[in-house]
């Protein structure tokens, strides 16, 4: 597919004559979108220059495009749902057995050494997507008891380990 020749003019708000005016070679108008985005971004965020863009294609005038970019809010697109939460939903919201309720306790492990309990709707079975997502948690467990208890088990180790650390002095103390 050959590339579209996209037309552009970049305005200050409320200014009528073109700050810019230019052609970009794409293949669909959000590339261009994003392309021009990309130049005026650092006018608007660092220099806070209210800039309007209008976009549209040579042959096709109809595919066209505009905004107003203010701040650094109006570059941010529609943030995509990640994978294992969009799928998830997707379980919820056509199966009649899936039950998204926590019913399975677990212990979370953060990247800063916080340890937690939690309960999730995990199955197991299903390798379902809350294990994926969060992939230093430990479990599942029966009940509450044993996860609290592996808790207990993994606070005694990382103490232990703390404890073997010496920080004395006598190699640098020079003193009587």
């Amino acid at each position: 597919m050959a590339k579209e020749i996209f037309r552009y003019t970049i305005h200050r708000v409320a200014v009528k004559k073109a700050l810019k005016r230019g052609e970009i070679r794409k293949k669909k108008l959000e590339q261009a979108i994003k392309a021009i985005q990309r130049k005026i971004k650092k006018i608007v965020v660092k220099q806070h220059v209210p800039l309007v863009v209008r976009i549209w294609n040579a042959d096709d005038e109809t595919e066209n495009f505009t905004k107003q970019y203010d701040s650094r809010k109006d570059f941010k697109g529609g943030r995509k749902l990640p994978q294992w939460r969009r799928e998830l939903s997707t379980k919820v919201k056509y199966s009649r057995k899936f039950s998204p309720e926590p019913m399975l306790w677990f212990v979370a492990v953060g990247k800063r050494g916080q340890i937690d309990l939690t309960k999730l709707a995990y199955e197991p079975t299903k390798q379902s997507l809350l294990r994926k997502k969060r992939r230093r948690l430990f479990g599942p467990f029966e009940d509450e008891a044993a996860a609290t208890a592996f808790k207990e088990k993994v606070i005694a180790r990382l103490d232990e380990r703390r404890k073997t650390t010496d920080f004395s002095q006598g190699r640098r103390y020079k003193g009587q």
